[in-house]
């Protein structure tokens, strides 16, 4: 971790220090069941994420929900891991203990050199998936309707997309790479070797959803294959790309009895396949066996369902062990990745460390054009006999010596924010000119302060 920054991010103009921390749970270290407490829809990233800022007092917060993982960001001057497991328990009514130990905690750099290998799909159940990289950008996009996001994890989020696209583009981490609908598919082959003659049914029409049908096809499946989805019209649209059947909704009961494999891939919050409802299928199949494979977080088909004679139910945990077979020579990138993710937070420090003391410079400037500005007030009336040129030239100067005086402070500013020693030093300079100080001109430090972060924001 990079010296001056440790599990602090910067100092903003009102001289505090804002912590950055992050909590998460993914397939490494939490079982489904406590995944599917803190899975989060997308219309609901938007309340969990007012929430969170607004209970915690954050600056700044980002969630991350995807089928694998329950990630949550945070900046403030008392943000910290603990409060946010707290809230996290009092919000989903989960176990704080549970979510204790199943959890991990982040500060600091960490955070960012985290979200980097999430990005870059070294942290996935299936190492270098591409689809974890769009996941990470529409975080971002989400804090940003809700109105949570800021500079600092702005910036975090893409250095980390920024490593993602390096690790595609400049390894071999995502070549051949497997996705989770390839592991369900690959799970049916191992189950019933030919394909060719098993009929499927698949719920869920999103991108997962597709994607499985396809790579049903490609796996030598000819029979017929069912797709339903509670969008009428997305189903059969689906369904003619991929030369498949388009199921109503309503009817997707009736078709799991016609079907072998069984995929589910749907965004409900709550179970769709129930045990009930197979049973009966069961007795209509007179021991021809059923696997249904349920790619869903939360999971859309109740446990109790693989307890049933004759079928056999997995999820997406089951899959680890099919994946890990697929990885082939991708583990060999790993290293190469993690040298990009190694820049790329470099690149993050020296920005962070730049964002920390430009308040103080843009406010040392202003403050000395704020003095100038009284000063020339005070005397332009006795220089009222010259000609405008030359008063125009008095002014000049005047301009010229403040900007002379401030010249080798910044430059020093400057350099120490880049070593990331700037912090003690800018405290100095704020006692040494009030910069802290509500008088006349504060309101346009304050104004220029804000437009100098937003500046060095657009270049991390």
């Amino acid at each position: 971790m990079s010296e001056g920054v440790s599990d602090y991010t910067s100092e903003p103009v009102s001289g505090t220090r804002m912590r950055m921390a992050a909590v998460g749970l993914n397939h490494q270290t939490a079982p489904i069941a406590l995944r599917e407490q803190l899975a989060f829809r997308t219309e609901a990233l938007v309340e969990v994420s007012r929430a969170l800022k607004r209970e915690l007092g954050l600056a700044e917060c980002v969630v991350l929900s995807t089928c694998n993982r329950a990630e949550f960001y945070g900046t403030g001057e008392n943000c910290s891991p603990d409060a946010i497991l707290e809230f996290l328990s009092r919000f989903r009514n989960a176990d704080l203990s549970e979510l204790e130990s199943h959890s991990y905690r982040l500060t600091g750099l960490e955070v960012v050199e985290h979200l980097a290998r999430v990005a870059s799909g070294l942290d996935s159940m299936v190492l270098g998936e591409s689809q974890v990289l769009a996941q990470v950008k529409s975080a971002l996009e989400g804090a940003a309707e809700a109105g949570t996001t800021g500079p600092i994890l702005n910036a975090a989020v893409r250095q980390a997309v920024t490593a993602g696209k390096r690790a595609r583009t400049e390894t071999t981490i995502a070549r051949g790479a497997v996705s989770i609908s390839h592991a369900a598919v690959e799970l049916a082959r191992q189950i019933f070797g030919e394909l060719s003659g098993c009929r499927a049914l698949v719920l869920g029409a999103g991108e997962m959803g597709e994607i499985t049908l396809k790579l049903l096809r490609s796996a030598g499946m000819k029979s017929t294959i069912m797709i339903s989805s509670r969008t009428r019209e997305r189903a059969e649209e689906v369904a003619q790309r991929c030369q498949g059947i388009g199921i109503e909704w309503e009817r997707f009961p009736d078709a799991l009895a016609q079907a072998d494999i069984v995929i589910v891939s749907t965004s409900a919050p709550h179970y769709i396949v129930r045990c009930d409802a197979v049973r009966q299928v069961m007795r209509a199949r007179r021991g021809r066996s059923m696997f249904l494979i349920d790619i869903s977080v939360p999971r859309n088909v109740e446990p109790s369902t693989g307890d049933l004679p004759d079928v056999f139910l997995y999820n997406v945990d089951d899959l680890q062990g099919v994946v890990q077979k697929n990885l082939g020579d991708r583990s060999r990138e790993v290293e190469k990745v993690e040298q990009i993710i190694a820049e790329e937070i470099e690149r993050f420090t020296n920005w962070l460390n730049g964002h920390g003391v430009a308040p103080a410079i843009v406010g040392l400037r202003a403050r000395g054009e704020v003095v100038r500005q009284q000063e020339w007030d005070r005397f332009s009336g006795r220089l009222a006999h010259l000609p405008e040129r030359d008063r125009q030239t008095v002014e000049t100067l005047t301009r010229q010596i403040v900007q002379r005086l401030l010249e080798e402070p910044v430059t020093q500013l400057k350099k120490l924010g880049v070593n990331g020693k700037g912090y003690d030093r800018v405290e100095v300079v704020r006692e040494l000119f009030a910069l802290e100080h509500k008088e006349e001109g504060a309101h346009h430090l304050e104004m220029a302060a804000a437009g100098e972060s937003m500046r060095s924001e657009d270049s991390p």
